[in-house]
């Protein structure tokens, strides 16, 4: 476009010469250009500055529509502040302190005075905004993510809290987790629970919650335990550590996890080495009494028998559902299935009988390589919701069966239960205690145990 406003210009300034002499003239040249196969060149005089203005008037539209493209071009909005790390200062705070709303422009100027405004609260150590996007294709809609780093003092980075379990299987376990977070200020979670009882155990334990596009939460750890397997009362002894990663998007969950342990039951032992995934649907926002809720869970592993060179490959469905009923109560139930690709060693079968699988029946009664579970329980809330606990009473009936590998669902034999109990929750701890009568066995047993199976 400015090569044709140039050529025009000259055939002006030709015809400018032609007939006025006047005014002071500036030699012009044009660079020699192949038209067809002959070169052009233009030698003439125009009146000093035509020239300039031609070029302005020949640029100016591009300058123009230069800058209007630049104004279509759509502006960051932000749309969503959320803020990860803080825990004595809260949300609300720090968003009144950032004084930034959804809705407003996001520049970099933005950027830098939440960032300054942020590190002027007390308490404040570090802080790192990023930008995330909604989606691949929308890109002026932008979610604030703000990594508050808070100052805290070496005592207060140290906890306590006491461990009390009781179940059929074990029996009553106490102890202590001791706890530590962000000691080595890489935002971690030491953890290091001693118990003894009915499971002694001893552990160190590590965790970190991160913001990465495809790892939430990792934790691992190494320990020693030692609890007795009820069906062949005999000590079980394991020593080994673990590794597990996963990622969270509001109610779905999928992670991974590898165990070694080298175990040793009665007199018979070998180490093996666990590698598995799972993916995991939870709704429940309660999860000490769930209602209106569905949580579901797959699961593969492949246990590597070590010293035997044997590979069996282990499958888990879990769906449990909770449903509001008359007034507080609430229908619960569960349908469980782990089946075993192989004939698995004493120590890893499961066991049928107790108030973990079949209430009715003695505590590991059954055992087998694959397990069945199916419950249906009516949960009756008797007092309102208060700080101190919750009681309520407690009606189910349990089924289940254990089979052997090579043995199918359909030739297993099912035991039913039934029965009735109470409960207690209090803030850190549920108690229940339940009196279930054994179809099959027709025998009356008692349970206990903390909190709902399932």
């Amino acid at each position: 476009m400015i090569g044709a406003a140039a050529v025009a210009a000259l055939a002006l300034a030709f015809a400018a010469g032609a007939i006025q002499t006047t005014p002071p003239r500036v030699p012009i040249g044009v660079a020699p250009k192949a038209i067809g196969s002959s070169p052009l060149t233009l030698i003439g005089t125009v009146p000093a500055g035509f020239l300039d203005c031609a070029l302005a008037e020949a640029i100016e539209p591009a300058r123009a529509g230069a800058a209007r493209a630049q104004q279509q071009l759509p502006a960051k909005v932000i749309v969503e502040v959320r803020f990860r790390g803080n825990y004595s200062l809260t949300d609300e705070l720090l968003l009144a302190t950032a004084a930034v709303q959804p809705g407003e422009p996001l520049t970099p100027e933005t950027l830098a005075a939440i960032e300054r405004r942020l590190l002027a609260v007390e308490g404040v150590g570090s802080v790192e905004i990023l930008e995330r996007y909604r989606s691949m294709t929308v890109t002026d809609e932008v979610v604030l993510l703000i990594h508050v780093r808070e100052h805290v003092a070496v005592r207060e980075k140290f906890m306590f809290l006491p461990v009390l379990t009781w179940t059929d299987e074990q029996g009553v376990s106490f102890g202590a987790r001791f706890a530590m977070v962000d000691l080595l200020g890489l935002e971690e979670r030491l953890s290091f629970p001693l118990t003894w009882g009915g499971e002694r155990r001893a552990a160190a334990e590590i965790a970190f919650d991160l913001d990465r596009a495809a790892i939430s939460h990792v934790a691992g750890g190494f320990g020693i335990s030692q609890h007795e397997n009820p069906h062949f009362e005999l000590p079980d002894r394991r020593v080994g550590g673990w590794l597990d990663a996963s990622k969270r998007w509001d109610a779905f969950e999928v992670g991974g996890a590898a165990s070694f342990a080298d175990v040793e039951l009665g007199g018979a032992g070998e180490e093996q080495l666990e590698l598995g995934a799972r993916a995991i649907v939870d709704t429940r926002q309660d999860q000490q009494l769930p209602r209106d809720a569905f949580y579901a869970r797959g699961a593969w592993d492949r246990l590597a028998l070590l010293g035997g060179g044997r590979d069996i490959h282990r499958f888990t469905a879990d769906l449990r559902a909770y449903k509001s009923f008359v007034g507080r109560s609430i229908i619960a139930a569960q349908a469980y299935w782990r089946g075993a690709g192989g004939r698995l060693p004493d120590w890893e079968r499961p066991y049928l009988g107790g108030a973990r699988t079949l209430r009715g029946y003695e505590t590991g009664a059954f055992i087998g390589d694959n397990i069945v579970l199916l419950a249906t329980e009516l949960r009756i809330p008797i007092t309102p919701p208060a700080p101190v606990g919750l009681v309520g009473l407690n009606f189910f009936f349990d089924s289940g069966a254990v089979y052997d590998h090579g043995t199918s669902l359909r030739k297993a034999r099912f035991r039913n239960g039934v029965g009735a109990g109470v409960y207690f929750f209090a803030a850190f701890i549920g108690i229940q205690i339940d009196a279930a009568y054994g179809l099959a066995s027709e025998e009356l047993h008692f349970h206990f145990s903390t909190g709902f199976r399932f």
